[in-house]
């Protein structure tokens, strides 16, 4: 995870300070995530290519789902949060290393 982006402020230093935030998705539609402060996640995603969007099930239960729209711009993911007023406001950039 490289930038937070909430209400068009940049908050990584509130939600990656340490910088070691990532999200892995395997081929078999399973995704794990970790770094501080939030810890291990694991779960499902399905995503509709057709448009764009990345649905992720976590496995902690539907309080850590979350839907994204999703834009791929060489080494770089831009996901933009959708399907209530609190994710609409959030924008997570993710660089491929």
């Amino acid at each position: 995870m490289h930038q937070v982006i909430q209400d068009g402020q940049d908050v990584t230093a509130e939600h990656n300070p340490h910088g070691d935030r990532y999200i892995i998705l395997k081929p078999d539609s399973t995704f794990e995530s970790g770094g501080q402060p939030f810890g291990k996640n694991t779960g499902k995603y399905s995503f509709n290519a057709g448009k764009g969007t990345l649905f992720l099930d976590s496995d902690t239960g539907p309080e850590d789902d979350s839907q994204w729209k999703v834009t791929l711009t060489k080494d770089t993911m831009h996901w933009q949060g959708y399907g209530s007023e609190w994710a609409d406001d959030f924008e997570l950039i993710h660089v491929r290393e």
